[in-house]
């Protein structure tokens, strides 16, 4: 996958972009996988982090709509306030990208992952590999 390397060598930011197949929503919140280089991170030391993903969607026929989140996979727990939901009843056959934003906290190193799923159940929704991104830059 395409990586940017933590800057200055102080473990201080890092871009991690998807890498692999498209990733087909299921009905239940699940992490977005594309087999090859998914999307996460792991902060790597304690501290406090700006976490910024981009997903990169496109509904099925019917329309749809995709609910997202970061998931702190270390203790199984989501990352607070970052669920986000996008709803496309009507635009169909459409490229939409879909934000979510958090500062954590940490007091040891985590993965976070994007979870996602469309609550309707619209098969063949999909986030798109190649245009889905995570990243974290380290505060303090």
């Amino acid at each position: 996958g395409r990586t940017v390397a933590h800057l200055m060598g102080q473990n201080r930011a890092q871009l991690v972009v998807g890498e692999g197949t498209d990733y087909t929503l299921t009905i239940t919140y699940a992490a977005v996988d594309f087999g090859t280089t998914d999307a996460a991170v792991t902060l790597p030391t304690a501290g406090t982090y700006a976490l910024d993903a981009l997903l990169t969607w496109a509904p099925d026929s019917a329309g749809g709509t995709l609910d997202a989140k970061l998931y702190n996979s270390t203790d199984a727990a989501d990352v607070a306030g970052s669920e986000r939901r996008t709803d496309e009843q009507t635009l169909t056959a459409n490229i939409r990208q879909h934000a979510l934003q958090a500062i954590v906290t940490v007091t040891a190193s985590k993965t976070i992952k994007i979870y996602a799923h469309d609550p309707n159940g619209s098969a063949g929704s999909v986030v798109k590999a190649a245009w889905t991104s995570i990243r974290y830059i380290r505060l303090y």
